[in-house]
C-alpha cells in the first residue's frame, strides 16, 4: 500500500509564486494526500492566492517566526505517514513524488530521500549566476521522510537562523538515520531577487563547525 504523503510549504509574501507552487504538487503522478500551506505572517495577497485553491490545500496562518517554524508548524498539523516540503517559490518535476516513493518501496529500511534540484533565473532581477548558486541536493524541498523521523529525531530548530536544515541533517547523519540521495533532478528552483537565502550571508565552514559543536552537545545531552 502506499504511504500518504503531506506536503508542507511555508510561504511569506509569496503572493507571486505560490500558486505554481501549488499546481506543481497537485500536478504529480502521485499526488501527496494533503497540501500544508503555512503562512508566515505575510502581508501581501497570499492569503486570497492560496485560499482560491478551496479543500485542495490546508491554510494555517502564524505570526512572522521564520521558515523553521513554520514547516515546524506545517509537520504538527501533517496527517501523512511521510513528509515532504516546497518552498513557495519553487517547483516540483512531475515525477519528483513517485521517484523518491518507489525508493522506500525498493528498500523499506529507508527513512529519509533526498534528490537534485536545479536553479533556474525567474526574473532579470536575479543576477543568476550558476558558479554562484550550487544545486540543491541536501534540501528540505527535495526530501522526502517518514514522519517518524521527526518523531525520533526531533523538529527544525527555531533558534537557528541560518542553517537550520544543515542541523537537522547532521542529527539525521548522527543517530544514523538510513537515508539515500537519489541521482535524479526533481525541484526546479527558481532564483529571483527577492530569495530568503539571498538575503542572509552564505554559510561558511565557520557556521558548519558552530552547528557540529552544537549538535554534539545535544547529543550528548540526551545521551543518543
Amino acid at each position: 500500500m502506499t504511504p500518504t504523503v503531506t506536503c508542507i510549504i511555508p510561504v511569506y509574501n509569496g503572493e507571486r509564486f505560490v500558486a505554481d507552487a501549488i499546481r506543481s504538487v497537485l500536478a504529480q503522478t502521485m499526488p501527496p494526500s494533503e497540501i500544508v500551506v503555512v503562512d508566515d505572517g505575510s502581508t501581501d495577497t497570499t492569503a486570497s492566492v492560496v485560499q482560491s485553491f478551496g479543500t485542495a490545500v490546508r491554510y494555517m496562518r502564524q505570526d512572522n517566526l521564520g521558515p523553521a517554524e513554520a514547516r515546524n508548524a506545517g509537520i504538527r498539523m501533517s496527517t501523512g505517514e511521510m513528509i515532504s516540503f516546497l518552498d513557495a517559490d519553487d517547483l516540483w518535476h512531475a515525477d519528483k513524488q513517485e521517484r523518491q516513493l518507489l525508493r522506500f518501496r525498493e528498500n523499506p529500511d529507508l527513512e529519509v530521500v533526498f534528490a537534485v534540484g536545479e536553479n533556474v533565473a525567474f526574473d532579470e532581477s536575479s543576477n543568476f549566476n550558476p558558479d554562484h548558486w550550487p544545486a540543491p541536493k541536501f534540501s528540505p524541498c527535495t526530501m522526502l521522510a517518514r514522519r517518524a523521523t521527526f518523531d525520533r529525531i526531533g523538529l527544525f530548530d527555531t533558534e537557528l537562523r541560518l542553517g537550520e536544515d544543515t542541523d537537522w541533517y547532521l542529527r539525521m547523519m548522527m543517530r544514523k538515520v538510513p537515508y539515500e540521495l537519489l541521482p535524479d533532478i526533481v525541484l526546479q528552483r527558481r532564483v529571483h531577487g527577492a530569495n530568503l537565502t539571498r538575503e542572509n550571508r552564505p554559510m561558511g565552514p565557520e557556521d558548519a563547525v558552530v552547528l557540529l559543536k552544537r549538535v554534539m552537545d545535544k547529543r550528548r545531552r540526551e545521551g543518543w
